[in-house]
């Protein structure tokens, strides 16, 4: 679990997550209210080089549990670890990463996990994003443009 998603606003997760077809993204850190519409300028992403594709892709299956990683990620990605930290802090700024944060394999926890659809009031989505989040095992909330307009992953 990545950790609880305040359905409102923020990062969550170095793990690539489905962009919302309206654009909203609902995952956020508690206290902020209402949903948060991600924007680009002119609406593109931000250009990612090789080095930042290796360094996500090193971030997302083998950042290792250590008193420095980035040292670690950066030596596999064939960089040092001041830049690796760097482009990090970038990628953490353009919003290509919305959070540095463990997810775990709940299943070796001796947990299910299951991505969950609802129906919640479009005008307000945030009251029950509120106790939907409430429960630890939420780790990703989402908005989405469709019938079935929240969407969460949760294990138990």
């Amino acid at each position: 679990m990545a950790g609880r998603a305040d359905l409102i606003n923020e990062p969550a997760g170095v793990e690539p997550a489905p962009e919302p077809p309206d654009g909203q993204d609902t995952s956020a850190s508690a206290g902020r209210a209402g949903p948060k519409t991600r924007s680009r300028k002119d609406g593109a992403a931000v250009p990612l080089d090789e080095v930042d594709r290796r360094l996500l892709n090193l971030m997302q299956g083998s950042f290792p549990v250590a008193p420095r990683p980035y040292r670690q990620v950066a030596e596999l990605g064939g960089i040092v670890e001041g830049e690796a930290m760097a482009r990090v802090r970038r990628l953490l700024e353009k919003r290509i990463i919305r959070q540095v944060t463990p997810i775990y394999d709940t299943r070796a926890l001796g947990y299910g996990s299951m991505l969950v659809a609802a129906k919640v009031d479009p005008e307000h989505p945030w009251r029950a994003a509120k106790i939907v989040n409430a429960h630890p095992g939420v780790s990703h909330n989402y908005l989405r443009n469709h019938e079935f307009n929240m969407w969460f992953t949760i294990a138990v």
